[in-house]
């Protein structure tokens, strides 16, 4: 299978091969200072700190153990990216009048480039939030714009308020000196996340939309840290803040052996030595109307932060809540010794996951080969059903997850899809697995497991729905696999279809049936390439046997989507069953000789389809967009009878039953 991630992992796989082929004489320091996991019994127990002190020494203590062994620098940096990676209603407004952004659990809202009420857009411009009146269709127009210092990154809606999300001018950080080298560490814990800029910050703009032609600034508060993930349950707002101080120079690297360890150990603690603890964690401030700060402080106390039993890295995660039912959006802060790489969130816990890669792996009774280095994911939950988040409970299971939609929670037991090793040529080693945890105390115990699910192949989406699971897997034919979760503590594997292709996102159509976007493909000498787009409908009224009902093929190899990587592009409005995805449309003019071919780009722009489990997809017509400054976005809101296309720089809009024939657009420039 050819794609993009490929050359992603395979500098992954050579920095892990690498790794592999160390003498395990020269890995130096016990198993709780070098970052391996302690046994799982343990795993679950957080822990405050009992005064500054104490504080102080081990998060100093975590950057001096940062160093690993020389020979580990191996996977060249490229990008390194925070994520933020069922139509359900997602503001509290009309649901039945228009559409809202696309989230993964009900009551959970999450942020988007753009918002609606129903009769006005609210979008993210580069610095600016134009809001535009919708309605009446024939007098679409800019009615006022709010200017931001600094880049707009997403936006939420709750009410009468407007909240942005945003970089602040100056908050882009600076790279710590390490990220000068060209290449990162194929670490054995977490370790130091120097990919993360320093000097960083993080804005949060609540506006009162009460008069949209007349916007007025509420609060605007600035944090250190970059944004990694977000949501909003009900009046609050819970932001996911990642935070690296300004650093001395630090050594972090060694020889390989104990005694290298210590030397460079004791040098890092030396150079730390000058540093206070404000220095070491974050802080905020509110700035005025004259872009002043009004109040200042620490972003975090020092009983605020905790500490999990496997030292996480040495990072600071902070979760900081908003609560927009108060006039003065007062916010509160928890957090974490630790690094992340994703979220997932119900409405009543958050859940913070980062994959750990290691050394020498702690026994198991997973049946699956034994590899030098595996991969784990480490879950912490954080209880967020009360006024202040608490951290509740961790644990961790074997493998990797794909994205948010590997998790999910029903009646307090989380489901999460997971995939160790890697799935591609002849000596694939990937294998994917299926676990359910259950808190107790402070343990996110394993209480049920499928091991070992399509052997060679890796996940490619996953959705938990109820007491159900769906995975599509991929190597070279898409299998869905349904699951029945309604024994927590016995998982199976209920059915399983396979089919040309995969699916890269899978949506609930219904109760019986599943919609999902991915690409089609097609096998040559052994070797599978993907082609263009395809919708597809799959009937799970029998759990163990499902049924491709319905397919929808979109242009030749080269054709793409926003939504086959984010699920808020993906414009579902349940009421109606009409569907909206922006489409890159390549065609071929004449046959291609071979596969890997790729085809002519011939049209940008949001495509309309009438879904009907029953009948399929009816292609209702397509509106074109150009390229918009960057972001390059573009989201499909549908209000009444009318679907818009709706970008950064400009708004298109067409009657539903017409497309073709009324289209109209409206420009506001950058």
């Amino acid at each position: 299978m050819k794609r993009s991630s490929f050359l992603i992992y395979l500098f992954i796989f050579m920095g892990l091969w690498l790794t592999a082929c160390q003498d395990k004489k020269t890995s130096s320091g016990n198993p709780e200072e070098r970052g391996q996991l302690p046994p799982p019994s343990t795993v679950g127990k957080m822990t405050v700190f009992s005064n500054k002190s104490e504080l102080e020494s081990y998060l100093k203590d975590q950057f001096a153990k940062s160093p690993i062994p020389q020979e580990r620098y191996e996977i060249p940096i490229n990008t390194v990216a925070n994520s933020d990676s069922a139509g359900a209603p997602a503001s509290g407004l009309a649901a039945e009048s228009f559409s809202q952004t696309n989230i993964q659990e009900q009551g959970v809202d999450e942020s988007d480039k753009v918002k609606t009420d129903g009769r006005f857009f609210y979008i993210a411009q580069n610095q600016n939030i134009q809001i535009l009146q919708a309605l009446p269709d024939d007098a679409m127009k800019m009615i006022s714009n709010i200017k931001v210092d600094g880049q707009v990154d997403t936006l939420y809606l709750f009410n009468k308020i407007l909240i942005a999300l945003y970089t602040p001018t100056e908050g882009s950080g600076q790279p710590w000196d390490f990220t000068r080298v060209s290449v990162m560490p194929a670490t054995d814990m977490l370790g130091l996340p120097f990919w993360l800029p320093v000097k960083a910050e993080t804005g949060v703009l609540a506006i009162d939309i009460s008069d949209p032609a007349n916007p007025e600034h509420i609060q605007n508060t600035v944090v250190e840290g970059n944004l990694a993930a977000s949501r909003r349950v009900n009046g609050k707002l819970h932001l996911v803040v990642r935070f690296l101080p300004e650093l001395p120079p630090l050594q972090l690297t060694y020889d390989g052996t104990d005694e290298d360890f210590k030397r460079v150990v004791a040098k890092n603690n030396q150079a730390l030595s000058g540093m206070t603890l404000d220095d070491l964690l974050p802080h905020y401030k509110i700035i005025g109307s004259d872009n002043t700060p009004i109040q200042t402080g620490p972003l975090l106390e020092w009983q605020d932060l905790y500490r999990p039993v496997l030292e996480g890295g040495a990072s600071l995660v902070t979760v900081i809540t908003f609560d927009l039912e108060q006039a003065s959006i007062p916010f509160h802060s928890v957090g974490l010794v630790a690094d992340i790489h994703a979220l997932y969130s119900s409405t009543k816990a958050i859940y913070l996951t980062a994959t750990h890669w290691k050394k020498d792996a702690i026994p198991t009774d997973l049946d699956e080969p034994q590899y030098d280095l595996r991969q784990s994911t480490m879950i912490h939950k954080l209880d967020i059903s009360a006024d202040k988040v608490i951290p509740s409970a961790s644990g961790f299971v074997w493998g990797r997850i794909l994205n948010q939609f590997s998790l999910g929670e029903h009646e307090d037991i989380l489901r999460i899809a997971t995939t160790t090793g890697f799935g591609w040529g002849s000596r694939s080693t990937s294998r994917n697995h299926l676990f359910t945890l259950q808190a107790s105390g402070e343990n996110l115990n394993i209480i049920g497991k499928i091991e070992n699910i399509a052997p060679g192949e890796s996940i490619y989406s996953a959705r938990f729905i109820g007491e159900r699971g769906f995975l599509v897997t991929f190597v070279k034919v898409d299998p869905l696999f349904t699951i029945d979760l309604s024994d927590p503590k016995n998982p199976k594997i209920a059915g399983e279809l396979k089919v040309p292709g995969y699916s890269d996102y899978i949506h609930p159509l219904g109760e019986n049936h599943l919609m999902t976007i991915g690409k089609d493909a097609k096998e040559e000498n052994g070797t599978t390439w993907y082609q263009g787009m395809q919708l597809s409908i799959f009937d799970i009224t029998d759990f163990a046997n499902p049924k491709l009902l319905h397919q929808e093929k979109l242009g030749d190899r080269g054709t793409e989507s926003e939504a086959l990587h984010n699920h808020k592009a993906f414009t579902f409005w349940t009421e109606e069953g009409l569907l909206a995805l922006p489409i890159r449309l390549h065609e071929f003019k004449e046959t291609p000789s071979q596969p890997w071919e790729w085809a002519e780009e011939s049209f940008q722009g949001l495509y309309v389809y009438d879904v009907r489990s029953d009948a399929g997809f009816d292609f209702l017509g397509r509106i074109a967009t150009k390229s918009a400054s960057f972001p390059d976005w573009t989201r499909g809101i549908f209000i009444g009878e009318t679907v818009y296309a709706v970008q950064n720089n400009a708004v298109s809009n067409a009657n539903i039953n017409d497309i073709a024939n009324t289209i109209q657009s409206l420009s506001f420039g950058d």
